[in-house]
């Protein structure tokens, strides 16, 4: 068995007052500064656990106060062992199945249907011929064949009652006694379990990775759902909703990031609301590949996942579906023995769907190459960013680059004017060379 040593969590102690859960909640998730790394061998469910009782939450709705949230979390193992060079697409599939569990858990807790059907048979039986067979079989035959037939028939066909793949060719009286069910009892359920749940705003407030009971590499993820972050989810594809505001941070956005040690930042997967010097939101979306291979295909890989994980954020229909068909079986035999069989089928079934999102102003705010704690192998990590002055300034620059394009098309690129010829540069640029350079405050 594979031995992990090394145990990373990503997680978040409150500071302000209990009674303000939804700004605790926030504060958790967003503050740096109440950000903890631990490394050590423990099961990431365990810290869950701790994570709960220190903050006095529990899974499900919780209320304090007139402010009400819905907490859950999700659980997945990471198929591919440290040493292998996808073991980081690995951990983001196990990441986002585990995201997937607690969706499905919110989905559950709020509105479920139900179904079930169940069954118990007892039956209790005799090894003599009953009427039928002793007028089809025992009248056409002759007196010996009676003594010495009809015992092993009447066998067989308490047998096959429960057997109907009993061959007794062969067989003696005695493994034929041996195999008579006097008494069956048996239990069969057929149970279903179907939500559906369009979440919007809902983010990680707890994520750790490392070892579970069974030595396995894990990754447990926490959710909220609150009134704020879902305002937030709107503020962003709705330019009319007011994004939510909070207490003011002393770092920007970047500088925040910037400060997260690069554990955290190794251990950092998903989305979270982060709050600037104003008191402005941010939505923050981190993402990582393996550092090695070709550098553009990282950017790109990693770009795509973060923004994704903001769709999500946004909007995302959860249909979740479970079935357990079963039974179980005790059977009773003549000679005093008894034997149980169970034939339980489960399946679970996840579909998350999010629906087509317009974002405007995520940007990358830092890309770097870090070392993963567990693993030691080199890892790309993009950290992408939305916030309200973005989006405002991408829909501007999007306007003016439609209008440009208008009055290009209009004037068939400068065709419609008179040309007059200009000169030409015939200069040679040499490699390596810088060319003029222009200040930011020209921008």
């Amino acid at each position: 068995m594979r031995t992990i040593t090394l145990f990373f969590s990503f997680l978040f102690f409150a500071s302000s007052s209990i009674a303000n859960p939804f700004e605790v909640n926030e504060d958790i998730q967003t503050d740096p500064d109440q950000q903890s790394f631990s490394a050590k061998s423990t099961n990431p469910y365990d810290l869950w656990l701790d994570y709960l009782s220190n903050n006095k939450l529990s899974d499900g709705v919780n209320t304090i106060g007139s402010k009400r949230f819905i907490i859950a979390y999700g659980e997945a193992v990471v198929n591919k062992p440290l040493t292998s060079k996808d073991f980081f697409d690995s951990r983001d599939k196990a990441h986002s199945a585990a995201v997937l569990m607690a969706k499905s858990e919110l989905a559950n807790t709020l509105s479920v249907e139900l179904k079930s059907n169940r069954a118990l048979e007892l039956f209790e039986g005799g090894n003599e011929a009953a009427g039928p067979l002793r007028s089809q079989i025992q009248e056409p035959l002759s007196i010996m064949d009676k003594a010495n037939t009809l015992t092993d028939l009447a066998l067989d066909n308490q047998i096959k009652k429960f057997d109907p793949q009993w061959d007794g060719t062969g067989k003696s009286k005695n493994d034929k006694v041996t195999k008579i069910v006097e008494q069956r009892s048996r239990y069969t359920e057929s149970l279903s379990r179907k939500s559906r749940l369009f979440l919007q705003g809902t983010t990680p407030i707890f994520s750790a990775e490392g070892p579970n009971d069974d030595g396995k590499y894990t990754v447990v993820v926490g959710l909220v759902w609150s009134a704020k972050s879902t305002r937030l989810a709107e503020s962003m594809y709705n330019p009319t909703v007011k994004p939510p505001t909070n207490s003011r941070k002393l770092l920007t956005i970047r500088e925040q990031i910037n400060n997260l040690p690069e554990e955290v930042l190794a251990s950092s997967m998903g989305v979270r609301i982060f709050w600037d010097e104003k008191g402005k939101p941010a939505l923050v979306s981190f993402a990582s590949t393996r550092g090695s291979g070709n550098p553009m295909i990282a950017k790109k890989k990693t770009g795509l996942r973060a923004q994704t994980q903001m769709a999500q954020f946004i909007s995302e229909n959860i249909v979740s579906s479970d079935t357990l068909e079963g039974d179980e079986t005790a059977d009773t035999f003549t000679d005093g023995t008894d034997s149980v069989f169970n034939n339980d089928v489960f399946q679970s079934k996840i579909i998350a769907k999010s629906k087509t999102v317009n974002l405007n102003g995520v940007s990358t705010i830092m890309y770097k190459k870090i070392r993963h704690p567990a693993s030691k192998k080199l890892m790309a990590l993009n950290v992408m960013t939305w916030t309200p002055n973005a989006s405002k300034l991408a829909r501007e620059f999007y306007s003016e680059s439609q209008n440009q394009e208008t009055r290009f098309d209009a004037t068939k690129g400068g065709r419609i004017f008179n040309q007059t010829s200009g000169g030409q540069n015939n200069g040679i640029v040499a490699p390596g060379s810088e060319g003029v350079s222009t200040s930011p405050s020209d921008f």
